[in-house]
């Protein structure tokens, strides 16, 4: 499985140094903001990126879908029309992983005037932010045109994430860094859930089914800022969620590795196997909550 950096593409552009001075509601619509997180003691960095290391990225997921024969649909994306609605850093910062997300479905079909556009959002929400300081535009826009940079890209923004995330961590607003690592797998998830509701494929399934694990990573990361009424209303949203992904069995069977000899170089082969068992219904079920979840966060 592929991993690193959930928010791949865009993920290079963060959160701000402001707050906003209106009062919270449920419905995430984040009032009386602070940037500085509302635990105790903060996160480590170190914590945060083993978390995104657990996490497919969105360009994986993105792939999948590719592979087994789904079409390119804008329709599935957040608007770029929306980007200037995100008044509050915490909307910033879910969106922001949102837009990521949508950035790299968009790479993997080459959709070169869509990746334009999504950089153009997201600059501008970086710019709000206030945290150019950590990437360079017009080198991203070329490379996100360019599918043979890719490669060079997702290092670019992986490294840059690490470091933002470090900024983040030493000015006490780490909860920002939650906000996005959770808007990037929701959206990666409603995509994925999305095609997979009319498609009977088994990988698909199984990679949705897969997110139970990773649920599990993220609950982990928002219960620790569960003091903040915002992170309140997310894991209640969560919570519901991971209910119906209990439902789905993820049964490992370990078995002895093998060793062998392969060209004079001495290779081990992992011999264990893990079963995801959900059903259909389950994956209706998982795709009309997750979209719900996403409903609150990029309205």
């Amino acid at each position: 499985m592929r991993y690193i950096a959930l928010y791949l593409l865009a993920v290079v552009f963060l959160f701000s140094s402001c707050g906003d001075t209106e009062g919270p509601t449920n419905e995430l619509e984040i009032g009386k903001e602070s940037d500085t997180t509302h635990a105790s003691t903060e996160l480590s960095a170190e914590l945060i990126m083993e978390v995104i290391k657990s996490i497919p990225s969105p360009l994986e997921m993105a792939s999948m879908l590719k592979e087994v024969g789904s079409k390119y649909s804008s329709d599935l994306l957040n608007s770029t029309s929306n980007a200037a609605n995100y008044t509050t850093n915490a909307k910033r910062a879910m969106n922001l992983g949102i837009y990521g997300a949508d950035l790299g479905y968009i790479n993997i079909y080459n959709q070169k005037q869509d990746a334009i556009n999504y950089l153009n959002s997201i600059t501008s929400i970086a710019e709000e932010l206030k945290v150019g300081q950590f990437f360079d535009v017009s080198t991203l826009k070329r490379m996100a045109t360019n599918s043979t940079n890719l490669d060079s890209l997702l290092y670019i923004s992986t490294n840059n994430f690490e470091k933002m995330n470090n900024y983040l961590q030493e000015q006490k607003r780490g909860n920002l860094s939650t906000f996005m690592l959770t808007g990037g797998w929701i959206e990666a998830l409603y995509i994925v859930s999305e095609v997979a509701k009319g498609n009977n494929n088994k990988q698909l399934f199984e990679k949705i089914g897969e997110q139970k694990i990773v649920l599990d990573q993220i609950l982990l990361l928002l219960n620790f800022y569960k003091g903040d009424p915002q992170v309140a209303a997310l894991i209640s949203d969560f919570d519901d969620l991971k209910k119906i992904y209990d439902r789905v069995a993820i049964v490992h069977v370990y078995k002895e590795p093998t060793v062998e000899e392969v060209n004079g170089i001495m290779m081990v082969t992992d011999n264990s196997t893990t079963t995801i068992n959900v059903t259909k219904e389950q994956i209706a079920e998982i795709a009309n909550k997750t979209k719900q979840i996403r409903s609150k966060i990029v309205n």
